[in-house]
This record gives structure tokens, sequence and C-alpha cells, in this order.
């Protein structure tokens, strides 16, 4: 199943410049990860901050582009996730890939500082008011998507933003050969994180993850191998 095809179902609206498209499935696989049993308001909350953080994360890859002279071409939200899609107008430096790269990761730190700030003085933890809890939900939702899953995506790991930068420093040492270094770096932390994963944890629904992502990479190898061989 395409998770990134068109639907009659499909949420389009333009910001700063760039079409955006949601596809239903983002929030069914959202409202999922935010799952907890007999709680539908979590579930919703959960949802919500990942739509806001997730998007702003494309927009600091989609506006770094622009700045750079990139042709917006469109933002799409998705069962994975976000893709920002952009032209650029000449051959970008490796280190404005980089810089594009790391936009997105520090607009989730940015937003969740920003999130941090507004709480602070406004909201009186300690009263167990519903309005409190909606809001202490959605401080604990920003900071897993923002901070948590932020760290997580600068670990060097295809198709990562943290192994797109890994990929553009190893194109410094071996242009021909980075993609296929980049892919083995990251099929071998898939393979540790996946094993103290278990260890910790046990099997869990989020082992899928970890599937996608090492058979990504044992593919992307395949294809850098053929290509140069």
């Amino acid at each position: 199943m395409d998770f990134t095809a068109r639907t009659p179902y499909d949420l389009n609206f333009y910001l700063w410049g760039y079409p955006v498209r949601v596809n239903p499935f983002f929030w069914i696989i959202m409202a999922c990860i935010g799952f907890r049993p007999g709680d539908l308001q979590f579930m919703a909350i959960f949802a919500l901050g990942a739509f806001v953080s997730i998007l702003l994360h494309e927009f600091g890859h989609g506006l770094v582009a622009k700045a750079m002279g990139c042709r917006p071409v469109g933002i799409l939200l998705y069962g994975m996730g976000g893709l920002c899609y952009y032209e650029p107008r000449r051959h970008l430096a490796r280190w404005e890939e980089i810089v594009i790269s790391l936009a997105g990761p520090f607009t989730n730190f940015a937003l969740f500082g920003l999130v941090w700030l507004i709480y602070q003085p406004l909201i009186p933890f300690k009263e167990a008011t519903p309005l409190n809890l909606i809001l202490i939900d959605f401080y604990n939702v920003m900071f897993f998507v923002n901070v948590f899953w932020g760290i997580i995506n600068l670990f060097p790991i295809l198709p990562l933003d943290g192994g797109r930068v890994m990929f553009n420093l190893l194109r410094y040492v071996n242009p021909l050969k980075a993609l296929e270094w980049a892919a083995l770096v990251s099929i071998g932390l898939v393979l540790i994180l996946g094993i103290l994963y278990i260890q910790s944890f046990g099997p869990g629904p989020n082992l899928v993850l970890f599937a996608f992502l090492l058979f990504a990479n044992v593919q992307t190898y395949q294809m850098s191998r053929s290509q140069y061989s």
C-alpha cells in the first residue's frame, strides 16, 4: 500500500509558499502511536501535537531550502511522518545540504523551548482541573515529539536527518562510496539499537520501525554497490 498516494480525504492547504497535503493515514498512525486504552482524548491530543510538530519540522527544512534559492514544491504528511519537496535552482554545496537537514530537528527543539517558556508562568500544574490535565498531556506530547523524536532523528541512520548529515559528510571523503558507507553504518546502528530495544522492552510494535529502517538501508546498500561495481 502506498501511504503517500493521493486520496479523496486528503487535507490540502497553502502555508508560507508551500502547498501542504495531509494524507488521512497520518492521523490514523499518529492516533495509534498515542493509543491509551479508553482514552480517546489523549489520542486526539497526540495526533494534534504530532501534526503541529511534524508540519513545522518540514517547514524548517523547506524555509531554509527556500532561503538558499530552492523552489518550493510541497510538503506531505503521511503515515510514516513528513516529507518536504523542493527543487534546487543551482547546485547545492554539501554544507548547504547539511544545514537544510539540520533545520528540521532544530526547529523542533526551538518549538519545544517556546512551549516550555509559555507553560512555566501560565499553568498551575498542581491543580488537577480537567483543563490542566489536557494542557499537561499536550505538554508531554510536545516534549516526546519534539525533543525525544528530535534526538532520535539526529542519529546517523538513513533516511533520518542525521543520516543525511552523515551522508553529506562522507561525500567529502569519498563521493562515490558515501552512500554505500552511510547505508552500512545505518544497518549496523539499526541492528545494535534493535537488539538493545528488545533487551530493554521486549518485542513490541515499535520493532516495525527498526524493520523498516533495516530493509530500506539494505536496499540502499545493494543499489549503491550495483551502481558503482
